[in-house]
């Protein structure tokens, strides 16, 4: 399986990326297929969200610009 997200994140809008995964991470899916990626499923996937949910700032948002 993958992983959840790396710095390469890409997106112009990055406090409503944030709120998806928050969203994303409230509906506990026991299968995400995403398009980009590898699929992942129950406890990585779980423990997956929860890691992003909780650093995301840490994890997503680049450490400089706005596109990185």
């Amino acid at each position: 399986m993958g992983g959840i997200i790396s710095k390469n994140f890409y997106s112009s809008g990055l406090q409503l990326a944030k709120k998806s995964v928050e969203k994303l991470a409230a509906l506990h899916p026991q299968v995400a297929v995403t398009g980009h990626g590898l699929p992942m499923e129950g406890e990585e996937l779980e423990q997956g969200l929860t890691k992003l949910v909780n650093e995301f700032d840490t994890i997503a948002v680049p450490d400089y610009g706005k596109f990185v």
